[in-house]
């Protein structure tokens, strides 16, 4: 079942085939100061829709935090997956992350919550 996620205002549609198994709470500032629960996604999973109101905030040149410039919500980011570089010793793949608070169609405190401790691991 394919589940629509839209900013506050509508500019930005994004559409997911599924649920992610839980949502992921990224306690770096940038995380905490947006108060976003991620779900991640390969990009070829995600149909991102939106108007020429689309922000990108790029802080590190590696990540590419995608935003509403018109109602302000923080919507998708473009992501390296670190974790097949320290499970597999690969090089990262890129992976979207979808702000799951978003979801039309769900109650985000359904999804079990895992915190990543961004704050302390870069």
């Amino acid at each position: 079942m394919t589940h629509i996620a839209t900013c506050h205002c509508g500019a930005t549609r994004l559409t997911i085939p599924r649920l992610p198994e839980k949502a992921i709470a990224c306690t770096c500032t940038f995380c905490t100061k947006r108060g976003v629960l991620w779900g991640y996604f390969r990009p070829d999973e995600v149909v991102v829709e939106a108007d020429s109101e689309d922000r990108v905030y790029e802080p590190s040149g590696v990540n590419r935090h995608h935003f509403c410039g018109r109602c302000g919500c923080s919507t998708w980011s473009q992501t390296p997956d670190w974790s097949a570089v320290e499970e597999n010793d690969k090089e990262p793949v890129e992976r979207i992350s979808i702000n799951l608070c978003l979801l039309d169609d769900t109650d985000v405190r359904d999804l079990p919550v895992e915190l990543l401790d961004g704050r302390n691991s870069w």
